[in-house]
């Protein structure tokens, strides 16, 4: 004979495990809820704010080496303006599937020119602590093939003084003498920016901000 008091033992224990159940259950949907939101979140960050790349050459060296990584601020440019000195990455302009990383020069407007090796930037030389060493040649553009908004081919060398044109600018590696930048493939359309160099993050040894 089953008492009243069996009778509400068991079913405080069935209720008991429901509710254990249902907690499991919100346990589960919380953790998967979390797991989606961060995902979402990465992907947002990495498709709009900051995204990580790796410097697979030397063209940046020594403020940036071989094997170093790095976080891009993809964001920044939307609220200030690009300034000389700035390491951007950018789309290479003779191949987009490439991303290359060069060190903005010369801003829409400016006149630029080479001399003895040292850059000088709308007459006045341009201080550059950063290089590795001075170029070897005074080529501010060697010959490369450019078109025009027409889709005109023309052939451009320069050495003595270039201007860079609107929406445009002019970047160099810090590496001068191991570096494919706008000496050889010309200006860069503003169009093609990705964002600005913030930090290195790896290796260990050289986390730091990005100058």
């Amino acid at each position: 004979m089953v008492t009243e008091e069996a009778e509400s033992g068991q079913q405080n224990i069935k209720e008991k495990k429901e509710n254990e159940g249902e907690s499991e259950k919100s346990l589960v949907r919380e953790v998967v809820e979390t797991i989606i939101h961060a995902l979402i979140l990465a992907f947002a960050l990495r498709t709009f704010v900051i995204q990580a790349f790796y410097i697979p050459s030397g063209s940046m060296e020594n403020t940036l080496l071989p094997g170093d990584m790095i976080l891009v601020n993809k964001f920044i440019y939307y609220f200030t303006d690009i300034k000389r000195g700035d390491i951007i990455v950018f789309k290479y302009p003779n191949d987009p599937s490439k991303d290359y990383i060069k060190r903005v020069v010369g801003l829409p407007g400016d006149s630029l020119e080479i001399k003895n090796g040292d850059v000088y930037v709308n007459d006045k030389l341009y201080e550059e602590k950063y290089t590795k060493e001075k170029a070897a040649d005074d080529m501010i553009m060697h010959a490369h093939i450019e078109k025009d908004p027409a889709g005109a081919v023309t052939s451009v060398a320069a050495q003595g003084k270039i201007k860079v044109p609107a929406g445009k600018l002019f970047v160099m590696g810090d590496n001068r003498n191991n570096s494919q930048d706008s000496r050889f493939w010309g200006f860069l359309s503003q169009s093609s920016l990705k964002g600005k160099a913030l930090v290195i993050y790896w290796p260990l040894s050289r986390i730091g901000f990005i100058r």
